[in-house]
């Protein structure tokens, strides 16, 4: 916590003269493939999911608020979003629908923020 604070006033200098009230930590969710949840949740479209983005959640906060926003709003994916968004959709893990179970290790590699981090 110290390392973090340290940092963070060597950006931001006024972080020094702040009161540190309380720290809580918590667990960052995950799925089995590494691979976040995001998408429309099956069975319930007009509900969009993201989540599952573990250690790699910093890596890709700007890519997921910007596909999910879009996905919100009904705009249109690109060619190569449609790859991602395929490799994260949350019905993956759900047992029946086309497509489900889980995908291969190697999907990581369609998320490139993720195999990055890798």
């Amino acid at each position: 916590m110290l390392q973090l604070l340290q940092d963070a006033a060597e950006i931001l200098p006024a972080v020094r003269e702040t009161e540190l009230i309380e720290v809580t930590t918590r667990d960052r969710p995950g799925t089995p493939d590494d691979l976040p949840l995001l998408g429309p949740v099956p069975g319930a479209e007009h509900v969009v999911v993201s989540t599952g983005y573990h250690r790699h959640g910093i890596l890709l906060s700007a890519w997921a608020a910007q596909r999910t926003a879009d996905l919100i709003d009904g705009v249109p994916p690109s060619r190569a979003t449609v790859a991602h968004l395929h490799a994260v959709r949350p019905e993956r893990f759900t047992p029946g629908r086309t497509g489900g179970g889980p995908p291969a290790r190697t999907a990581l590699s369609a998320v490139p923020a993720l195999e990055e981090a890798r």
